[in-house]
């Protein structure tokens, strides 16, 4: 049986790409997510090629295009017709190496280059979907970085992508199963096994929950008028050692027991870093709006779910961090504390994946208009995640040691700028992905140096 060219999207990423098209019909840069590797060793240029064109072709939704369905107007990947030579193809056109073993300012040269790779522009319609970045650096130290479009996967998936390169990096065939990972083809459902009218009633139940308290007069940075965009930047730091120690005896002596506990620290500390930059700027808001997304994409399925590579499976609280409680750091953890337990006892996970079901059979152009419906995006005051390590190994890429993991993605303005944490073995990482001009890179400092210093704080 001939393998099927069309892999629909599932209604997360009609989300996504929904909210990406309407950016940029405003101005703003594209929502191109990356993740990077630092690594201890050289690799060959040739080598970490191969192991691009294995998972290509193991997975060929990353060599796919985006195309509309003539009955229902919706979005689809369209996949390449003689698969193995595409691989070889779109491996070739994936993948850059930049060589700056030899020069004696090797790491600003290669930073300056990564920096400015940022936010690329990127062909929806055509593959690669996935870009692989080798940069050779002084020391016997290579970076490796992997950008895409934030509505082909989320983190999870991106995840899984480096663990298929990692396997593939050893041998194309990759004989060990990836764990958590199956074929493209196979999307997940998180509201399975829920019929019709019972996706209907979440979906309802779901606006209905979307609103904030009325009573708070929320504002951002920005006014009516905010600069026109020019590009990205990304601001990285690491702890790890006595400094993440610290750190994390700061958070149990601050946040109630209980799941996500440091996620739920972070999220103290990056409230508290925004009153300082929203007080250095003269802005008054009654409370800071922050996103937490998680993922479901093992709701319903037990410990043991596997997911494809591709599709973003993210549901998101919008945590109110009231003004009133600044300078209370208990206070304010009982209260983000409660918020969640509020979120899951209302099962708004579900919910909210049901709102996108919903849209989901909007066409393309309808769903352009219900993007333009106030979605509480437009009130946060920055962004907010934190992830953690998948199952599946991630310990080598072409022979080459991975000494840390790090990434994230931009959004539109307002809010402008995004933190996200990430643990990999021992070192939490933050990176903050801003948008330049409306947050210059003194902002973006500041606000890093605010996280910081509260990360810190007893």
């Amino acid at each position: 049986m001939a393998q099927s060219r069309r892999i629909q999207f599932n209604p997360n990423d009609y989300f996504f790409y929904s909210h990406d098209r309407m950016m940029r019909r405003q101005g703003e840069g594209p929502n191109i997510a990356f993740m990077t590797m630092d690594l201890d060793g050289h690799i060959a240029p040739e080598q970490l090629r191969t192991a691009v064109r294995a998972v290509f072709f193991a997975h060929p939704v990353l060599m796919g295009g985006v195309r509309f369905s003539l009955l229902s107007g919706r979005p689809f990947w369209r996949l390449p017709t003689n698969l193995q030579q595409a691989a070889s193809d779109m491996a070739d056109a994936a993948v850059s190496h930049d060589d700056f073993s030899t020069i004696p300012e090797g790491l600003d040269r290669a930073e300056a280059l990564w920096q400015a790779r940022c936010g690329p522009a990127w062909n929806l319609s055509a593959g690669p979907q996935m870009r692989v970045e080798q940069y050779t650096l002084p020391c016997s130290k290579t970076r490796v970085c992997i950008r895409w479009p934030h509505l082909l996967m989320d983190a999870e998936g991106a995840m899984l992508f480096l663990a298929e390169l990692a396997a593939r990096g050893v041998t194309q065939d990759a004989p060990r199963p990836i764990e958590g990972l199956h074929a493209d083809v196979q999307l997940v459902d998180p509201l399975r096994p829920a019929g019709f009218f019972r996706r209907a009633n979440l979906a309802i139940a779901g606006l209905r929950g979307m609103p904030t308290d009325k009573r708070l007069k929320i504002h951002t940075l920005f006014g009516a008028t905010r600069p026109a965009y020019q590009d990205q930047q990304c601001l990285h730091r690491s702890w790890s050692g006595d400094d993440l120690a610290q750190i994390q005896s700061a958070a149990k002596d601050c946040v109630p027991p209980g799941p996500a506990l440091y996620a739920r620290y972070l999220a103290v500390c990056v409230i508290h870093a925004l009153h300082r930059v929203f007080t250095d700027r003269n802005v008054e808001s009654d409370a800071y709006l922050i996103t937490m997304p998680h993922s479901i994409s093992a709701a319903q399925r037990g410990a043991a779910a596997t997911r494809p590579m591709q599709g973003n499976y993210l549901v998101s609280p919008t945590l109110i961090g009231r003004k009133s409680l600044i300078g209370d750091r208990r206070a304010m953890a009982e209260d983000i504390t409660q918020q969640l337990a509020d979120y899951a006892g209302a099962n708004m996970s579900q919910k909210q994946w049901a709102v996108s079901w919903a849209a989901n059979f909007s066409r393309a152009g309808f769903y352009q208009m219900l993007m333009r419906l106030p979605l509480g995006l437009e009130a946060l005051s920055s962004g907010f995640s934190y992830y953690g390590p998948i199952k599946a190994p991630i310990d080598a890429i072409c022979g080459a040691r991975v000494l840390n993991l790090w990434g994230a993605g931009p959004l539109p303005t307002p809010p402008a700028w995004n933190p996200v944490f990430s643990r990999f073995g021992d070192t939490l990482n933050l990176s903050v992905t801003y948008a330049r001009p409306a947050i210059s890179d003194a902002l973006a400092s500041s606000f890093l140096r605010y996280i910081d210093e509260e990360m810190r704080r007893h």
